[in-house]
């Protein structure tokens, strides 16, 4: 995506924030551009001074990307059961990232495993965990520490992801936040 996507992106998503917090209305908009009519899965998170605010998104969708992040943006900010809903007076600290996720595949190999490149989903009967392809690098993980924070993300114990009736499935994503644009 070109920076005026993303600015138009990160927009959306800070003003349908906004506006459910300050009035408690939900408002979706529309786009004009095509681009953002494709149905893609999408990761909002919010941070307020580094720290983690909110983080909610779809793996896959069938919406398009436009009301994907604007739905993923106000669940960030009002349903991520971490933490209580987000507050007014956090408005104006609110740091918003965005993750355009690719399609999701079987990973073939954990020496697949890029870290910066590559999220990771992991599925055991009816648990499912994802961890985005930033989250390594901003803990300072390597693959197996990926690995095991992916095992916990889960509720599995550690090295469960060794069995092989657990799935584990992989994608990429383009990143970008208020800082970026």
């Amino acid at each position: 995506m070109n920076p005026s996507q993303k600015k138009e992106l990160l927009e959306l998503a800070r003003a349908s924030i906004e506006t459910k917090v300050r009035s408690g209305a939900l408002q979706i908009k529309t786009t004009d551009r095509p681009e953002f009519s494709q149905a893609q899965g999408v990761f909002v998170t919010l941070k307020i001074h580094g720290r983690l605010r909110g983080c909610i998104g779809y793996i896959e969708s069938q919406s398009p990307l436009y009301k994907n992040i604007q739905e993923c943006a106000i669940s960030s900010a009002e349903r991520d059961p971490r933490f209580p809903p987000l507050q007014a007076t956090e408005l104006t600290d609110l740091d918003i990232e965005i993750s355009v996720l690719s399609p999701v595949k079987a990973l073939p190999s954990i020496d697949d495993i890029q870290i910066g490149q590559t999220g990771l989903i992991m599925q055991s009967g009816s648990r499912r965990g994802v961890l985005l392809p930033q989250v390594p690098v901003e803990q300072g993980w390597n693959v197996q520490q990926f690995l095991s924070g992916l095992c916990q993300k889960t509720g599995l114990k550690d090295g469960v992801w060794k069995n092989p009736n657990v799935k584990l499935y992989y994608f990429t994503a383009e990143v970008f936040n208020d800082h970026d644009s």
